[in-house]
């Protein structure tokens, strides 16, 4: 059953691919709310509550930054927790783990072959695509605690 739901969700990517790039090179973002079945949507959120609560994945949170001279600083999101699920996690949550594997394997490169609108106002001077990893990524889910973060 994965197997076709995750072939139904590789379409589903490469059909919302044009208006997302377009967003994406128009606004800066790309948002959607019916991208996913209510469904479906409440059970990728019961295995990630599996994630925190029974196995214990997420973690304080935080980021770094990069400045002009390449020097890397770390900083922590006080009241944020993270977790990177891989693949030790498909017991846990195996449709978030296809979920996310069919999201990297299939909307990176569905974007890249969008065309750049000529009317974007984000339109670089040279008109270079958005030439993003399909082997590269980095999924993070996170919870922010009561309190939010600061």
């Amino acid at each position: 059953i994965r197997q076709v739901w995750g072939a139904e969700l590789e379409t589903k990517f490469r059909q919302v691919a044009p208006p997302m790039a377009e967003a994406l090179y128009t606004q800066g973002y790309y948002t959607t709310t019916d991208f996913l079945p209510p469904f479906l949507i409440a059970r990728l959120r019961r295995q990630c509550v599996a994630l925190r609560h029974h196995d214990g994945r997420f973690e304080p949170s935080w980021s770094e930054t990069v400045d002009v001279h390449g020097r890397t600083t770390r900083f922590d999101k006080p009241g944020v927790l993270a977790c990177e699920p891989d693949g030790r996690d498909y017991d846990t949550a195996p449709d978030l783990i296809v979920y996310l594997s069919v999201l990297v394997q299939t909307l990176p490169v569905a974007l890249n072959q969008q065309q750049q609108p000529s009317s974007s106002s984000m339109q670089s001077s040279d008109n270079t695509p958005m030439d993003l990893s399909d082997a590269a990524f980095n999924a993070k889910l996170a919870v922010t605690l009561p309190g939010g973060s600061v």
